[in-house]
């Protein structure tokens, strides 16, 4: 597998939370998110003291 590697993007936004279309609350507008969000992995349950 020398020549498979896998493309990691990790964003962090600030504040939030669960308020993207992603995480089906829709309270944002966030239509290339919830692009990426669809086609890749997504963190269901998660915590941060700070951002």
């Amino acid at each position: 597998m020398l020549g498979n590697k896998l493309n990691i993007l990790f964003i962090i936004t600030h504040d939030t939370g669960d308020f993207l279309g992603c995480y089906e609350l829709d309270e944002v507008n966030s239509p290339n998110f919830d692009e990426l969000s669809h086609q890749g992995i997504q963190f269901m349950n998660y915590f941060a003291v700070a951002p």
